[in-house]
């Protein structure tokens, strides 16, 4: 029977025993928090549990001991000073402390077996070997690989008898990973890597931040290791990886220096016996800056690059399923496929083709304005051996442009340019559309001076065929046979010299060499002009400022053409004083510019040719009205040279016109003129000597002036059919009788004659006199200072116009006065002025003659005379 007593007595003993344990507990608690607590006693049969869980591996320590730790918020069994030894003795590896996980049923039957390795803190180096395999220990040291090779045996996974090891591990450690390979290298300064049993196999973890020249990257990576010579698989996470740091950390990834990405990797792979790869699927992004020289920024801003896919390694297909890139300066998204062909175990050609589903473009510096493409698909392959880029097919379109082509490109030596043969061709587009895609770097001069002289109209198709050999875009100057490209012109509109009309409607077909454009035109106008049979040469396309050569030929109305070369800053029919409005005549002209290919180009660099072939040419000169001309212009920059034959009033004069425009010399027009001066032609010259002078006149002149203006004429005259009288005497020389005669004459502003030299000789015939005209061209004074006329007339003759009449001195030795008054009318007297010594009856009237030392017989004068016919008419 239970006593009340009996119950307290048990409650106390109790009590004092839960008192004792938690007494214990917090005894022991506070001593683990202090620090690890020694575990002496056991020290001998946690050895023998190591050496049975690392046969071959010899794993030493300075104690053994329990440890509560934080992080974990645990007690762990460890041992502190661990080192880690080869079969030869060598340390390979050492801790501050290892944490050993025991199997927990054999730990309550006292028998200790270790399942779990972590080396806490330990410095080691990872070392993968060119011969393939990965060591531990020093870099120097490749027999420690046999530390791995053994943690990879006892694992219990693998099938070991003797072991009881499920994983090994580092945690907080600090590795050095090497590849002699690539010369890669790298330090985690914090790295947890577990080798632990998994489903049959043994599986790699490995997680840390990890420090390469100077920048920081994470690497999250696992491996499984199948038993026996199973496919390895295994994925990766790396996020924040600067290319430049790769870039400086080996030597073969130094071509990646100047891409200042971020990228971030995730992959999935499955790797066969032998490092055949034989699936993996990736996924990549990246940030960051591309350096871009073309640009006006000099760099390509990308926001976010993606590249994912997967690979096939058994068929050795690769597929990229997206590949996207944004920028500030463009958006692509792209998508493509890869084939690998290999030969006794080394690739020798990919083959593969890609399609965008949006490309767009804003790149200053590039383009002129942001652009689109609606597609581009492509498809090519590359052969290892022959370094050759195959291209079967290429395409890319636009709204307005369809570009495709097809080729080869194959690879020069290390500092040579590419060899590119390609064919291909580009659909007919609008000139404005063409420059909108052309790049601004290519053939920049080109693109600028079409930019600025091509206005509108169509060009192409265009084909185009690419024959470089490797090396030869290394050249200053491209072959003409290593390029060729040919299109067609509708519609044109351009500019040839700035200032005068533009060409429109221009077609015909043009060709692209190597060094050298041409182009042949076969329509358009200027204007109201047709143009025709036209042709562009722009050789040395390499030489800056080389010289194009243009020309065409061009049909129309002369009035057309002249308004056209009236133009500034041509100007030429305005520098003689012509009218282009008051020009007639249908013009064939031939024109030709030499044109230097620079952006701004002063009028004077630009080489101007106009040959005209014009009929029924008539213009109006002054007040000469010149008609039914069959002439022909030749006008270049150094002068204008006019030839041909022209009527005035009721004749017809063959000219010869040359206007020197560089000449420093005073005299720059000098202009011949040959033909026959009627009554009519001396009247529309306004020469006023029609009582003096009638009949046809044969004449060549030389004229010379300065600009346009005339100074000075040199005239030869035929007088044999014209008839020179002084009127009231009535002498002269009738028509038929021969006679020629010279006239210097000097002319006012405006072309208006101001004076003349006049000399006449012939058998019966010779004067020498002058002319003076006033400041309208009209005749004033008339003065022959000798006039010899057979044996009986030798004077002197003035004939002044005044508002009233003309008035007339004779002076000399002899005259024949038979005929004075002859055909004067009746009531008109003739005084004569002088001393009254005779009242003679002349002619058929009586007149009152005053003579002054004139005797007369049969009415011939025998002595010196006086004589002032003043008032008497003509």
């Amino acid at each position: 029977m239970i006593k009340p007593h009996h119950i307290s007595h048990a409650a106390l003993a109790f009590c004092t025993l839960t008192a004792a344990v938690a007494f214990f507990a917090a005894g022991a608690v506070i001593r683990l928090l202090l620090g690890p607590v020694s575990l002496g006693p056991l020290a001998g049969t946690l050895n023998g549990a190591i050496a049975q869980a690392l046969p071959g591996i010899t794993l030493q320590y300075d104690q053994a001991a329990v440890e509560w730790t934080r992080d974990e918020g645990r007690v762990n069994l460890v041992v502190l000073g661990a080192k880690v030894l080869d079969r030869s003795g060598r340390v390979v590896a050492r801790a501050p402390k290892a944490d050993i996980d025991l199997a927990a049923s054999s730990l309550l039957s006292g028998n200790l077996r270790v399942q779990r390795i972590t080396l806490v803190g330990v410095e080691l180096s990872l070392v993968h070997m060119k011969e393939g395999g990965v060591r531990l220990g020093a870099e120097g040291d490749k027999n420690a690989n046999d530390v791995l090779a053994r943690l990879d045996d006892v694992i219990e996974a693998k099938g070991s008898a003797t072991s009881s090891l499920k994983s090994f591990a580092v945690r907080n450690a600090k590795l050095t990973l090497v590849d002699e390979s690539t010369g890669l290298h790298f330090v985690a300064p914090s790295a947890s890597l577990v080798m632990a049993a998994k489903d049959g196999a043994i599986a790699l973890r490995f997680d840390s931040d990890v420090v390469m020249s100077g920048r920081s990257a994470h690497v999250k990576a696992n491996m499984t290791l199948p038993p026996d010579r199973g496919p390895v698989e295994g994925d990766v996470l790396i996020t924040g990886l600067d290319l430049r740091a790769l870039a400086a950390n080996a030597a073969l990834f130094r071509p990646l220096g100047k891409l200042a990405l971020s990228i971030n990797l995730a992959a999935r792979y499955r790797v066969a016996p032998g490092a055949h790869i034989t699936a993996a699927d990736f996924d990549l992004t990246a940030a960051g800056a591309l350096p871009f020289a073309a640009l006006k920024s000099k760099a390509l801003h990308v926001r976010q690059l993606r590249l994912s896919g997967n690979y096939d390694g058994i068929k050795n297909h690769l597929v990229l399923s997206q590949a996207n890139l944004e920028a500030a300066e463009g958006v692509v998204h792209l998508k493509g496929a890869a084939d690998f062909q290999f030969e006794q175990g080394a690739l020798s050609s990919v083959s593969g083709s890609l399609a965008t589903s949006r490309l767009a473009l804003n790149m200053p510096g590039i383009f002129a304005e942001p652009i689109s493409f609606q597609s581009l698909q492509a498809n090519a392959s590359y052969q290892i051996a022959g370094q050759q880029f195959t291209i079967g097919s290429a395409s890319l379109t636009a709204p307005g442009f369809a570009l495709s082509g097809s080729g080869s490109v194959t690879l020069g030596t290390k500092d040579e340019a590419p060899g590119i043969a390609m064919n291909g061709k580009l659909a007919a587009l609008p000139v404005k559309t063409l420059l909108r895609y052309w790049p601004l770097p290519v053939a920049e001069g080109t693109r600028s001076w079409i930019n600025a002289n091509i206005f509108q109209g169509s060009v192409g198709p265009f084909a185009f065929q690419t024959n470089f050999a490797p090396g030869t875009l290394d050249l200053d100057v491209l072959p003409d046979a290593s390029l060729k490209l040919t299109f067609a012109m509708s519609g044109v509109e351009g500019n040839y010299v700035t200032g005068l009309t533009h060409l429109t409607g221009v077609s015909g077909n043009a060709t692209l060499l190597g060094d050298t454009f041409s182009a042949d035109f076969t329509g358009g106008r200027v204007g109201n002009l047709a143009m025709r049979d036209g042709h562009a040469l722009i050789p040395t396309l390499h030489v800056h400022g080389t010289a194009g050569q243009f020309s065409a030929h061009v049909d129309g109305q002369m009035a057309d053409i002249m308004t056209l070369i009236d133009m500034k800053p041509l100007g030429y029919p305005s520098r003689f004083g012509i009218d282009p409005r008051q020009t007639r005549g249908t013009a064939g002209t031939d024109l030709s510019f030499t044109i230097p290919m620079l952006q701004d180009l002063a009028v004077d660099s630009v080489g101007i040719s106009v040959k005209a072939q014009v009929s029924e040419f008539a213009m109006t000169l002054g007040h000469l009205k010149f008609t039914d001309g069959a002439v022909n212009f030749d006008i270049n920059n150094d002068r204008l040279h006019q030839t041909g034959s022209l009527a005035l009033a009721d004749s017809r004069f063959v000219t010869d016109w040359v206007e020197d425009f560089k000449t420093a010399d005073p005299i720059t027009t000098r202009i011949n003129a040959k033909g026959v001066a009627t009554d009519a032609v001396r009247q529309v010259l306004n020469v006023g000597l029609q009582k003096l002078l009638t009949g046809p006149i044969t004449v060549n002149a030389d004229l010379q002036g300065h600009r346009g203006q005339l100074t000075t004429a040199d005239v030869n005259m035929d007088l044999t059919n014209s008839a020179l009288t002084i009127p009231i005497l009535h002498l002269g020389k009738p028509a038929g009788l021969s006679a020629s005669g010279q006239v210097a004459v000097r002319f006012a502003p405006g072309d208006i004659v101001h004076d003349e030299t006049i000399h006449v000789a012939g058998p019966n015939v010779t004067a020498v006199g002058t002319a003076n005209f006033d400041r309208n061209g009209a005749l004033s004074v008339l003065n022959f200072s000798s006039v010899k006329m057979g044996p009986q007339n030798d004077l002197s003759f003035t004939l002044t116009h005044t508002p009233v009449g003309n008035d007339y001195a004779l002076r000399g030795r002899s005259l024949d006065g038979s005929l004075i008054g002859r055909e004067v009318g009746k009531s008109e007297p003739i005084v004569v002025k002088g001393s009254v010594s005779d009242e003679t009856p002349v002619g058929p009237f009586h007149v009152d003659a005053k003579l002054d030392r004139l005797a007369m017989r049969d009415g011939v004068a025998i002595a010196p005379f006086n004589l002032d016919l003043s008032g008497v008419g003509d």
